[in-house]
């Protein structure tokens, strides 16, 4: 059926969100590539040399990482909007309130404080539990039996460096292992040899499940909190540029009148998504929006949420009488109460939409300014005037290929082309002015089969009228 039929402009779309998952993958495999280089840069230097500067060391792997972070971001906005994006352009990005450039700095900086914490608190850990191991043993009496101070309530009064040190499972089971051996020697050997047998185990620790304790503390603390942090901005800003393409397309296609916006397959838990997504605000069903009124992802940090066109759906479907704000006030009412404040992010915003704030409004409140709501007809104020189909199609964007024919074609061949375009616009303009003389049984179809067969013959109009835009938008360029 007409209906089911896919537009130039859907297909479009399409290639875009493949485009934007396959950049996705892209940039994920990377980022986790540079998040385990640093780290390895790290822990050699620190290897190397113990009493280096941790801050320094840390400070070297991030900046490293950073530069390549933000080379990558470029070539990644690159391949998704098919024009030059350059590294000084995406550290000038911004991400919240301020640049990324300052992002990263402020990261590197926190992360650099953590890391020298954590190496100092597992020396000191290191000391204490030796010191605390001599208590143990020294003059132990095998008649106490053996004691067990690195499991349950027993840890509670432990040194708290060795307390933090021992939440690591392994390094507490590999530590418990060896404080049964000690006890357990302790019951038929003399006070100097347990001592002996207790250093020898206890160096065999530090030097082995310490180290693996410590290496893994860091692990986490430089790679996992690069990788997050920067997957995070990578994600969520590509997201937002996939997005701000789908919604321009939208917005110069006069043929589509409502969009929808869809949650992702993998949205783990309620959030404002869910709001945006499945509240019927305009009687057009489920997240379905006038165009220019639909809310544009991403609503949160690694928001993968979409838009999508709606041909089936037109505005006269709207109950535009409605207040939107009052329907998602009744959306909320009937989610369990707990899940209604994750959906706002707080009992305290759901309450203040309870009692008549516009939703929307209260939650635009407590958000940064990058997450608040944008909608699909402020694509204009955000990006200045619409380009021309002729500068659409010389950045890369629809009827792109038209210009490599041009190139080919003499003069005359590119005006009679005109003519065969201007040919096919009268003649849809007649079809849509007078279907039932194109149509046989038109006044038998079903008001939607007329209806999809009408948006298509816009959609041809509009397509063939910038491509006559596209061939003079040359011609004064190239006379």
């Amino acid at each position: 059926m007409a209906a089911e039929r896919s537009t130039p402009q859907q297909r479009r779309i399409r290639a875009l969100d493949a485009r934007a998952r396959a950049v996705q993958r892209a940039s994920e495999a990377q980022i986790e590539a540079l998040a385990r280089a640093a780290f390895a840069r790290f822990w050699k230097a620190l290897l190397a040399d113990p009493a280096a500067d941790v801050a320094q060391a840390i400070r070297a792997a991030q900046v490293e990482f950073g530069g390549d972070f933000a080379e990558r971001l470029a070539r990644a906005f690159s391949e998704l909007l098919q024009r030059s994006v350059g590294t000084a352009d995406v550290r000038a990005m911004p991400v919240g309130e301020i640049t990324l450039s300052s992002h990263l700095w402020r990261h590197a900086r926190q992360v650099q404080g953590e890391v020298t914490a954590i190496v100092r608190s597992h020396a000191a850990g290191i000391q204490q539990a030796r010191d605390l191991a001599l208590r143990l043993y020294d003059g132990y009496n095998p008649g106490d039996g053996i004691r067990r101070p690195l499991h349950g309530a027993a840890r509670t009064h432990l040194p708290r460096a060795l307390r933090a040190l021992t939440t690591d499972y392994e390094a507490r089971e590999e530590l418990a292992r060896l404080v049964d051996r000690g006890q357990r020697e302790a019951a038929r050997l003399k006070s100097q040899a347990l001592r002996a047998a207790y250093t020898e185990a206890f160096d065999t620790w530090k030097e082995g499940a310490a180290k693996g304790a410590l290496q893994r503390r860091l692990d986490i603390a430089v790679r996992e909190k690069n990788r997050t942090y920067a997957q995070r901005i990578a994600l969520t800003e590509l997201a937002r540029a996939h997005q701000d393409e789908v919604a321009a397309e939208m917005l110069a296609d006069s043929t589509i009148e409502v969009v929808q916006v869809r949650l992702n397959p993998r949205h783990p838990l309620p959030d404002i998504c869910d709001l945006r997504a499945t509240a019927d605000l305009y009687g057009l069903g489920p997240g379905c929006y006038p165009k220019a009124k639909a809310p544009k992802p991403p609503f949160h940090p690694y928001c993968w949420c979409r838009l999508s066109s709606r041909p089936d759906l037109s505005l006269r479907d709207a109950s535009f009488s409605a207040d939107p704000a009052a329907r998602a006030r009744e959306f909320l009412r009937r989610l369990p109460p707990a899940e209604a404040a994750r959906v706002l992010g707080s009992r305290d915003r759901l309450q203040r939409a309870l009692n008549g704030a516009d939703p929307v409004a209260v939650f635009d409140e407590g958000v940064s300014a990058r997450y608040r709501t944008r909608r699909v007809g402020d694509a204009a104020l955000d990006n200045g005037p619409m380009p021309s189909a002729y500068e659409t199609a010389k950045a890369g964007g629809k009827h792109h290929g038209l210009l490599d024919q041009l190139a080919a074609m003499g003069y005359r061949q590119r005006q009679k082309s005109v003519r065969s375009y201007q040919e096919q616009v009268d003649l849809h303009l007649d079809k849509i002015a007078h279907p039932e003389k194109h149509v046989p049984g038109w006044a038998g179809l079903r008001a939607s089969h007329q209806a999809s067969i009408l948006r298509e013959w816009r959609k041809e109009v509009l397509d063939h009228q910038q491509q006559i835009e596209i061939i003079k938008g040359y011609e004064d360029e190239h006379q």
